[in-house]
């Protein structure tokens, strides 16, 4: 493996970030509390929440069988 860049604890890239931040924007919009505790630890800031969260009734048909 080639050099770490100063200030990456996990090695890798401007790639590796990309997808960091990427998936840090999707966590965001499912979770904010989580996705900031998640940027922390991965040493980046927390994305704001791009889309609304809608809260549904959970479907009958993908619930199992005596629960949701």
């Amino acid at each position: 493996m080639g050099r770490v860049p100063r200030g990456c604890r996990h090695g890798g890239g401007l790639a590796e970030l990309a997808v960091k931040e990427r998936q840090l924007l999707a966590l965001a919009n499912v979770d904010a509390d989580l996705c900031a505790r998640v940027a922390q630890g991965l040493g980046l800031a927390a994305p704001e929440q791009t889309e609304d969260v809608v809260e549904r009734e959970p479907s009958p048909v993908l619930s199992q069988p005596g629960g949701t």
